[in-house]
């Protein structure tokens, strides 16, 4: 059974910067998710700190990150335990220790979550994404319970309204809600699959409009045009994943996305 990590000492929350954007400011003046910070030497989901630093440097300012738990309670920035990509026993899951001391693929310097909020505090113009990858409520609670952790105990809390979590169904909406009552969300299709009607989408639209949740995410190649005038009349944005051509990428944008996820295009506003 999963357990989250015990409250941490209460810390004073440090101020949050004067000016700064929330994230759905970040994301409605951005064109691109970098998915998993972007891609380097031919690999995805590398979620590492070399692929912040390559993609921010390049204008991006809107990642994607996945999420996973380490065996001792704690959230890295993981897409899966494939093997292979840092010499570690990747069959049995490390502790965050262990984790954070293997380089991926022996030169890329992987991430806590804990890292990634001192990222974006060094960093007050990006917007975070999250990937959490799951949707049973024991895991999805132990996972924003360790986060939730993470920020109190570095006095960053404020943090969460530069993310935008994303959920998975209504009911890991709830359950998430429940917990913290994050500012921003997206309600991504994928898990529970979709069945690309204008009826489908009409309600997931509401439902998003009711529970104040801002966007939804869909494969690229369900997205029809006809779902433009849709969105727009429910005030939910549409965003689509994962795209890396960039011809694909402008038409989708033409046809009324609001942005795409890709490994490496970085698109700017003409």
């Amino acid at each position: 059974m999963l357990t989250a990590p015990a409250a941490p000492p209460v810390t004073e929350e440090k101020a949050r910067p004067a000016g700064e954007l929330s994230a759905e400011e970040i994301l409605a003046s951005s064109r691109t998710v970098m998915h998993g910070l972007g891609q380097l030497s031919g690999t995805s989901v590398l979620n590492c700190r070399e692929g912040f630093d390559r993609y921010y440097a390049r204008g991006a300012r809107v990642f994607e990150v996945d999420l996973r738990m380490t065996s001792d309670g704690q959230v890295v920035l993981r897409h899966d335990w494939r093997g292979g990509w840092q010499g570690i026993s990747e069959l049995s899951i490390p502790t965050r220790d262990a984790f954070l001391a293997a380089p991926l693929l022996e030169r890329y310097t992987p991430m806590s979550f804990r890292d990634l909020l001192l990222l974006m505090e060094e960093y007050p113009d990006i917007c975070i994404v999250t990937d959490t990858k799951f949707t049973d409520a024991e895991i999805v609670t132990a996972q924003f319970t360790a986060m939730l952790n993470d920020a109190h105990e570095l006095g960053l809390s404020y943090l969460f309204d530069r993310m935008v979590i994303q959920v998975y169904s209504p009911l890991m909406f709830r359950v998430v809600d429940h917990l913290g009552h994050f500012p921003h969300y997206i309600y991504t299709f994928y898990a529970e699959g979709f069945n690309g009607t204008e009826e489908a989408l009409r309600e997931r639209l509401t439902f998003c409009r009711e529970n104040g949740i801002e966007g939804v995410t869909m494969w690229s190649w369900l997205w029809r045009p006809s779902y433009a005038a849709i969105a727009e009349n429910s005030g939910v944005r549409c965003y689509v994943h994962t795209v890396n051509d960039r011809e694909t990428a402008e038409a989708l944008l033409q046809s009324g996305v609001s942005a795409v996820y890709t490994d490496y295009l970085v698109l700017h506003e003409d």
